[in-house]
């Protein structure tokens, strides 16, 4: 795939993390808005956090018509991914999924030693899954399959996270159940707010991984299904 928007690692906060510059993000949506305007109104939107989801730092010398110096917004890949998928057009779909595409590419680059660390996320995994299903069995709850440790090699973990991983596992139950849900009331299922950020950041940012948001033809919301996995012959 050819190369539509540079992906670079920056330093957001204190992450070290693949991003993109938004004005590049602009163009290739192929916004009509002016780009000072629409990146506020994006970021608005989206509810990203600065340090967090983006930074912006002021260019000297770089607005030719004079008056203040532009200002130059770093997006984290998992933010531009949203802002894309956001647009609603072909163009918006186009350059989302050329982000995981080259997100998938990156990932295999950084692994060197592709056996020995599936080796070591299936020992820490088990151990994890352990602890969840005795954490349920202590509440007296369902026990649900937990789908994203099937394939450790092909999902990305942060075991650091245990309310994020909690949220998956709550949308992967409730998609199973039901499909084409919409992020309101997807949320609300899990326990949250429509306008809960952690959550929006999360439906988000595992899309394309665990599920899939659908853009309606008519519509300005999305629904979302569940990408099946596939079982190894």
């Amino acid at each position: 795939m050819n190369t539509l928007i540079q992906i670079t690692p920056q330093l957001i906060g204190t992450q070290k993390t693949n991003s993109v510059n938004a004005r590049e993000l602009h163009q290739n949506l192929e916004i009509g808005k002016d780009f000072s305007s629409w990146i506020k109104a994006q970021i608005d939107r989206a509810g990203l956090e600065m340090n967090v989801d983006y930074i912006v730092y002021a260019q000297k010398g770089e607005n030719l018509s004079g008056g203040r110096p532009t200002s130059k917004y770093i997006l984290t890949l998992e933010a531009a991914k949203h802002i894309a998928m956001m647009s609603q057009s072909k163009k918006g779909k186009e350059v989302r999924d050329y982000f995981i595409s080259k997100e998938k590419e990156l990932q295999a680059l950084t692994v060197d030693e592709p056996l020995v660390l599936v080796a070591r996320i299936l020992e820490t995994v088990s151990t994890q899954n352990q602890n969840i299903l005795t954490l349920l069995q202590e509440r007296n709850e369902p026990r649900q399959e937990f789908l994203y440790i099937d394939k450790p090699n092909t999902r990305r973990m942060h075991h650091k996270l245990s309310n994020e991983e909690r949220f998956i596992e709550k949308v992967i139950y409730i998609l199973k159940k039901e499909e084409g849900i919409n992020q309101t009331e997807l949320l609300r299922r899990t326990g949250k707010r429509k306008d809960d950020k952690s959550g929006i950041k999360w439906l988000h940012g595992y899309d394309g991984i665990y599920w899939r948001a659908n853009v309606g033809k008519y519509s300005s919301s999305y629904s979302y299904s569940l990408i099946e996995e596939e079982v190894a012959s």
